[in-house]
């Protein structure tokens, strides 16, 4: 088995080299990796949030490409600043926190070696590609993965101000922006994790190193002066290191999940900070209708802003690589997140030489001279923090119940984050109103569902009524064995997913809609020995569920709300059983509601995080 190395201390690392398995791959010996615990797929090379840019993830693929733009005096001679360590595995490696990125370093790291490159820290450090072996035993090639750029920008009306602005207030604006970057990557490091063992089995977090690119400039577009755009480049290696100071490659895919709750705990960040440390007011996000036409709509998400006071005639003159890729999408006729993706990269033009600095806020200074520009008058607006988070938990909860009966404390945590701007809510703020809410006395914990602790409220998910139990574990029920006992098992899950149920389960299922047309149109009863077993609950609409569940009262039979894994737990499933063959169907709720409550302790520890 493939012993991980160990990192003594950053003062002195002594870093042991790992050992990898070891075959033969086209006639040549090679590294093998362990077949993956996740997916076969390497991660996406591209994702792009639907939040118009504020947040993208690519993989690097040039490992020179930020460290080239980077020079010292980039004020006089032009480029982009240099760039800075950030994450508590970058210190552990011996790196200093906000110290400055060197080639070298960044490029060991890049190839899975220890900083000053003598010691490998993961399998198949320093190779340009791997072998691996897929589920079915078969070896293939890939590229290996070095990083990921996590890429965080400010509102364009932001960096409007600072093109326009003294230096004094230009670095004021700067700072802010660096600690949302700071506060919003010290979170998704708490998320991130490394797997060991064979096969991967063993999940364990993980710290990250981060190199931090802060840029000042979009590209360039059809030879024109680059606008002003604040944004910084989040450089993740594929490098984790573990609570005992071992390392291994990153489990991106878990990163991934966060994505857009990253994006929107920046944007939360961020305009806290603007309103506390420049006391400037927070509007709600303009959208082009047209390259001729200045205003705008609010965006329909409601969940992004442009600080208030900046024409909207300039935001749109200083955002023309935005438009470039607005227009190509419209001369394509597409309008997908997937299709602004194929066109952002098809209208990418290489970055190349930025002019130098003091020369670019000239230029841009003398473009909003034109647009007569004003700087927004600033008003430090106050507020009751206290007010603001409860009202916020409140208006997060039932946006989410609106579209949703059941939730995950990370889809409340982003939808707190996606109102929080205009309440002037940070991310410490924001972690206490999930807090507070799921503290809630109308709140009721579902256990774990598709791996998540998930929740619901009372009024939707009626747990005391003994109609509804979650079911959940490692160990499948064949069907017949209930069935046998006068039972009758019911599936029931959104789509395609009826059809994975009855594979996975042997029970019959049927999609959510047409469970419901047949029991509207009496050809199919339900009585108190019918379960029915629901999948993907997370995924079916407020409406629908509730629909769903006065069926399920009316007939008088009890849901079961499937758990991790898509099996049902013999144990728990047979105390269902035994408590309806007593006939008190409010044991069994009261039962099954004290059997998973204790996840909500947890969870809420899992919160401080």
């Amino acid at each position: 088995m493939p012993q991980s190395p160990q990192i003594p201390t950053p003062t002195a690392p002594r870093l042991l080299e790992a050992r990898v398995q070891k075959g033969y791959y086209n006639g040549e010996r090679v590294q093998i990796l362990p077949t993956p615990h996740t997916r076969e797929k390497p991660s996406p090379r591209c994702v792009v949030s639907a939040t118009n840019q504020v947040l993208s993830v690519q993989r690097i693929r040039n490992k020179n490409y930020h460290i080239d733009l980077a020079r010292e005096d980039y004020y006089q001679t032009g480029g982009e600043a240099p760039g800075l360590w950030h994450g508590t595995g970058a210190e552990l490696l011996g790196l200093k926190a906000g110290g400055q990125v060197s080639r070298g370093h960044l490029h060991n790291l890049m190839d899975g070696l220890s900083p000053e490159g003598s010691q490998k820290l993961v399998q198949n450090a320093g190779a340009g590609k791997v072998v691996y072996r897929n589920r079915r035993g078969v070896l293939r090639e890939r590229e290996r993965e070095i990083g990921w750029d996590f890429t965080l920008s400010a509102p364009k009306s932001l960096s409007i101000i600072w093109s326009q602005a003294n230096s004094r207030t230009r670095k004021a604006v700067e700072k802010i922006h660096a600690e949302a970057v700071k506060k919003t990557l010290d979170w998704l490091e708490l998320q991130a994790t490394t797997r060991r063992g064979k096969g991967g089995a063993k999940r364990e977090p993980a710290k990250l190193a981060i190199a931090m690119f802060s840029h000042g400039t979009s590209r360039a577009v059809d030879n024109h002066l680059p606008d002003p755009q604040i944004h910084t480049h989040c450089l993740v290696m594929n490098l984790g290191v573990r609570e005992d100071r071992t390392t291994g490659a990153i489990e991106i895919n878990r990163l991934l999940e966060h994505k857009m709750i990253v994006g929107a705990l920046y944007r939360a960040e961020l305009a806290k900070q603007i309103g506390e440390k420049l006391g400037y007011e927070i509007g709600a996000h303009i959208q082009e209708k047209g390259e001729d036409e200045a205003d705008l709509s609010v965006n329909k998400q409601g969940n992004l802003f442009e600080v208030k006071g900046v024409k909207e005639e300039l935001v749109l003159e200083f955002s023309k690589r935005r438009r470039k890729i607005k227009q190509k999408l419209q001369d394509r006729g597409e309008i997908s997140a997937v299709s602004a993706e194929v066109a952002a990269l098809d209208t990418r033009e290489q970055k190349g030489e930025v002019p130098p600095r003091d020369e670019l806020f000239k230029m841009w200074q003398r473009t909003g001279r034109e647009f007569r520009y004003e700087p927004p008058v600033p008003k430090f607006p106050q507020r009751d923090v206290e007010k603001m988070r409860q009202e916020a938990g409140i208006k997060a909860l039932d946006n989410l119940l609106t579209k949703q009966g059941t939730f995950s404390q990370k889809d409340l945590l982003r939808s707190v984050a996606e109102i929080a701007p205009f309440y002037g809510l940070g991310i410490e703020e924001i972690k206490l109103a999930v807090k507070e809410r799921l503290a809630q006395d109308n709140i009721v914990s579902l256990g774990h569902i598709n791996g998540e602790n998930c929740y619901s409220t009372k009024e939707i998910i009626p747990l005391e009524k003994g109609m509804v139990a979650v079911v959940e574990g490692s160990n499948l029920l064949e069907a017949k064995e209930l069935e046998s006992q006068g039972y009758k098992l019911l599936g029931v899950a959104p789509g395609r997913k009826a059809l994975a149920l009855q594979k996975k389960t042997g029970i019959k299922s049927y999609t959510l809609h047409r469970f419901l047309y047949k029991l509207r149109d009496g050809h199919l009863a339900l009585d108190n020995k019918t379960l029915v077993v629901l999948a993907e609950s997370g995924a079916i609409p407020r409406q629908i569920l509730s629909e769903l569940m006065e069926q399920v009262e009316q007939g008088g039979a009890t849901l079961l709300l499937l758990g991790t894994g898509g099996k049902l737990r013999r144990r728990q499933l047979g105390e269902v059983v035994q408590e309806i063959q007593r006939g008190s169907q409010t044991e069994v709720g009261a039962t099954l509601h004290a059997s998973v409550s204790n996840h909500r302790g947890k969870t809420h520890n899992r919160l401080e995080r």
